[in-house]
């Protein structure tokens, strides 16, 4: 099989030409992808200009000029009825760059995952989560993948009958009997995104996430976003890998949408709490519509039981303070509201610690000249 790669772009020349130079230097092992370049009309010609000029030497290349504007969510519409070609599609907004092993990822991907129940194959690996703008951290389980029930945006792969699935729960127009998470509810109408959650919420169905990011955003301005943001780029795989991927019902790393890991993940590892039916509020992101369960363990207080984690227990919070406080108890005893996530303040603080690794880093290389400079012409440096 050979999915082709199919870039959703707008009015960002200078992204899409990073784009475009990241998948020349990738991988394909032989295999001659298709390429199309789908552009939303904007009022300059150079984004056009750069896609008809571009020389994609692996195989067929397609440019799409729509003739008249989409807008994102209707834009990815259209590009999910060509998936049907193909079998399988990768989608790459123009804002990302690939790693050198995307595609090579993606084939083996499809490869292990063909047959199960998933909606999608994610490229790109979160390290803060969406529903807080907290560090997330998958929990490790000896697999190279994770699943949550939360579509990815930044780099996926689609089968036409996963796309297909999708279509037809549009045309329901089922979107009414979907609970958003509290977070999602502020997202713009126009979302492709929110309406892939509502079908994944919809249908009980999880994305397969790789540990090891194959894409990065980086955070160009854009529609959804007025200026740039850092906050989600990612490291991505660097070199080659022996993909060991595991199936959903195995896996130990099982998330929601609210990026909470799952009850049943939880008590493969930790039994505790395996006579209740509870969930995860570790973010303490989840609104009293979402919390659906009787008990919840929460980072917000609850009048219940004070619960400690350490040693063996703390991979599966990674992100939270050392210090945390978790609670255990009945969800109509929280008795703090839950957290709406700041955007801005999340990336003032993701800014303000680049700043700080920048200037810890000119501070190292600063120490590193002088104790040069010193060894070197150390009889300066001698004692009368």
């Amino acid at each position: 099989m050979t999915p082709a790669i199919i870039i959703i772009a707008f009015n960002r020349p200078v992204q899409l030409q990073n784009l475009l130079a990241s998948l020349i230097q990738a991988e394909y092992g032989g295999s001659q992808p298709t390429l199309i370049i789908s552009l939303d009309p904007c009022e300059t010609k150079e984004v056009e200009q750069i896609a008809l000029s571009f020389d994609w030497p692996f195989g067929e290349k397609r440019v799409i000029c729509h003739p008249q504007h989409l807008g994102t969510r209707n834009h990815v519409l259209a590009c999910g009825k060509m998936i049907a070609e193909f079998g399988w599609a990768i989608f790459l907004e123009d804002d990302l760059e690939v790693s050198p092993h995307f595609y090579e990822y993606t084939i083996e991907a499809i490869e292990f995952y063909q047959s199960e129940n998933i909606a999608g194959i994610s490229l790109y690996s979160y390290a803060i989560a969406e529903s807080s703008f907290q560090p997330f951290h998958a929990v490790e389980d000896g697999m190279d993948n994770y699943f949550m029930q939360f579509p990815s945006s930044w780099g996926q792969c689609f089968a036409a009958e996963q796309w297909d699935g999708f279509e037809d729960f549009i045309s329901e127009n089922t979107f009414s009997k979907v609970t958003y998470p509290a977070f999602v509810n502020a997202w713009k109408s126009e979302s492709w995104k929110k309406d892939f959650l509502g079908y994944m919420l919809h249908n009980d169905s999880y994305f397969v996430y790789p540990r090891m990011s194959l894409t990065n955003n980086t955070g160009a301005k854009g529609v959804n976003f007025p200026m740039a943001i850092r906050l989600f780029q990612v490291k991505t795989l660097s070199a080659k890998k022996l993909w060991h991927f595991g199936t959903q019902a195995e896996s130990k790393a099982v998330y929601d949408a609210h990026f909470e890991v799952t009850s049943e993940s939880f008590n493969k590892s930790d039994n505790r709490f395996s006579d209740f039916h509870f969930e995860l509020d570790v973010y303490g992101s989840k609104s009293p519509e979402n919390l659906k369960s009787g008990k919840a363990l929460s980072c917000r207080q609850i009048s219940g039981k004070a619960v400690t984690f350490t040693g063996t227990d703390f991979p599966f919070f990674r992100q939270l303070p050392a210090s945390q406080q978790l609670y255990f108890g009945d969800v109509s005893q929280i008795s703090e509201s839950y957290q709406q996530p700041n955007l801005g303040k999340a990336e003032a603080s993701a800014r303000t610690k680049n700043a700080n690794q920048q200037h810890s880093r000119f501070s190292d290389w600063i120490c590193s000249c002088w104790f040069s400079f010193r060894n070197r012409f150390h009889f300066l440096f001698r004692s009368k």
